[in-house]
C-alpha cells in the first residue's frame, strides 16, 4: 500500500473519530466505521469496498438491528439474531461488507434514539464514501501523470 492511501486512511479515521466521539459521544460506532475505512482505502478494488457494499451492508444491518432492538427484550439475543439475519440478507442482496457485521451490536447496545444512531452511521458512511471517491480520483490522476 502506498503512502498516499495510508494518508487517506489516517485522515478519514481522524475525521470519523472527531465526528463520532467528540460530536456524539458515540464511541461504539468507531469500530465498524473505521473498519469500513480500512477496506475502502486499503483494498479499494475489493468487492467489499464498493459503495453499494459499504452502504448496503450497513443499511441492511441497521434496519434488521433496529427491528430486533424493538422486538427482542434481551440485547444479547437481539444482537446475535440481527447479526445472523444481516449476514444472510447481505449475501442475498450481494452487498457483503464485513465491518457491517458489527453494526447490529452498535444499534442494540446504543442508548441513543434510533434517528440519532442513524445519523451517526449515515454521516460516517457518507464521509467514508466521499473520501474514497476523492482518493480514487487523485490516485487515477497520479497514475495518469506518471505514465506521461
Amino acid at each position: 500500500m502506498d503512502s498516499f492511501r495510508v494518508l487517506c486512511v489516517f485522515c478519514c479515521v481522524i475525521a470519523l473519530a472527531y465526528w463520532i466521539i467528540v460530536c456524539h459521544g458515540g464511541w461504539i460506532w468507531f469500530a465498524p466505521l473505521a473498519g469500513s475505512c480500512v477496506i475502502a482505502f486499503g483494498q479499494p478494488e475489493s468487492p467489499m469496498a464498493r459503495t453499494r457494499n459499504m452502504i448496503g451492508g450497513h443499511l441492511c444491518a441497521f434496519a434488521v438491528a433496529a427491528f430486533m432492538r424493538s422486538l427482542v427484550p434481551h440485547e444479547g439475543v437481539a444482537i446475535v439474531a440481527a447479526t445472523c439475519i444481516t449476514f444472510a440478507l447481505m449475501l442475498t442482496l450481494d452487498c457483503l461488507h464485513s465491518p457491517a457485521g458489527a453494526t447490529p451490536a452498535c444499534v442494540c447496545l446504543s442508548t441513543a434514539p434510533l434517528p440519532e444512531t442513524a445519523t451517526v452511521l449515515g454521516v460516517g458512511l457518507g464521509l467514508t464514501v466521499i473520501a474514497q471517491s476523492i482518493m480514487k480520483r487523485i490516485a487515477k490522476g497520479r497514475a495518469h501523470h506518471s505514465v506521461e
